[in-house]
Formats: structure tokens, C-alpha cells, sequence
């Protein structure tokens, strides 16, 4: 499975090389990917909107990235670690990086794995 968080090649020159897409907000700057090819949690947090991969987007059975992504924006789509917030930040701008991941395909396959540990 291909890693849909490596979108280098898709964003030369909108986001620098070796950075991966917060799927909840589009923040374009995360050091590691927030989901690994085994769909394994970083358990890192995105510094604008403050989710934990693997806590905070999949606690509960029914929570999606879309479910987040409307949470953070109706509660002011403010920054969880304020000093690393870009001078230049434009949250239409951010919000357009979402639309080129593949979420719906990425939050079925993560509620499966869900699913999944729960039987066992």
C-alpha cells in the first residue's frame, strides 16, 4: 500500500521536501507521516489543529478526519503550538491541501483495522 501521506512529488513547491499533510487540517509541514503503510499511528500531534494520530481521530467508533477537520473550524480553527503557526498562513490555502489526500479511502481502511482490534 502506498503511503498516501507522501505527497512530495504531488506538492514541489508548496511544501518542503520531507513533509507530510495533516489529514484533519491540511498543515502541510508534519515531520513524519501521520500514519504509516501498515496504516500504524505516528501518535504524533499536528501542530495547527492539535490531533494526536491514532488518539484523538479514531477514539471512538464514528469519528472521521471530516468530524475533526468541523470541530477545530467551529472552535476557531485556532493553532495548538502557536510558535510554529507560519507568518504567511492562509487557512483557505491549508484547507485545499486535504482535498488531494485520499481520506475516505484511508478512514475506511482505518475503521476496519479498528473494528478489527476490537474483536480481538
Amino acid at each position: 500500500m502506498t503511503n498516501l501521506f507522501v505527497l512530495v512529488e504531488l506538492w514541489e513547491g508548496k511544501m518542503e521536501k520531507g513533509k507530510y499533510i495533516c489529514p484533519v487540517c491540511g498543515f502541510n509541514g508534519i515531520d513524519e507521516p501521520p500514519y504509516d503503510e501498515d496504516l500504524m499511528a505516528s501518535y504524533k500531534n499536528c501542530p495547527c489543529c492539535g490531533v494526536e494520530f491514532g488518539y484523538d481521530d479514531f477514539k471512538l467508533d464514528n469519528v472521521t478526519f471530516v468530524v475533526a477537520r468541523e470541530k477545530w473550524l467551529k472552535s476557531g480553527a485556532q493553532w495548538a503550538q502557536k510558535n510554529e503557526k507560519p507568518s504567511d498562513w492562509n487557512l483557505e490555502e491549508q484547507l485545499k491541501n486535504v482535498d488531494a489526500l485520499e481520506i475516505k479511502q484511508l478512514e475506511q481502511q482505518l475503521q476496519e483495522r479498528h473494528k478489527k482490534s476490537k474483536l480481538n
